[in-house]
């Protein structure tokens, strides 16, 4: 894991941070979570990839994650749910890849 973070640090011109079991980079408004495969459980219950290394979960910032919540349920898409609230649909049914759905932060107003 050490030297996958030097790698990616190299990269990416940045330092990770630890955050449990995982490596972040903070990209500005995104980020990149490095996490071992004994950590990968704790973030996405339920997930297991096919294969190691992987690229095991995109994760999307939505306005109303109730809405999108029941957008997904009503057009038939299993769900979980992640440690931090968030909402993914499995990588059996999106095709090799967890897609996890995150409450965007509120905007706030310019005064």
């Amino acid at each position: 894991m050490d030297a996958v973070q030097r790698r990616y640090e190299t990269y990416l011109g940045r330092t990770a941070q630890q955050d449990g079991p995982a490596r972040v980079f903070d990209l500005d408004d995104a980020a990149l979570m490095l996490v071992p495969a004994s950590g990968l459980a704790s973030l996405l219950p339920g997930e297991h990839p096919v294969t190691l290394p992987a690229f095991a979960d995109c994760t999307v910032a939505v306005r109303d994650l109730s809405h999108t919540r029941d957008l997904l349920r009503g057009n038939g898409l299993p769900l979980r749910e992640g440690p931090h609230g968030d909402v993914f649909v499995p990588t059996q049914a999106a095709l090799g890849t967890t897609v996890a759905f995150r409450q965007a932060p509120s905007p706030t107003a310019d005064r």
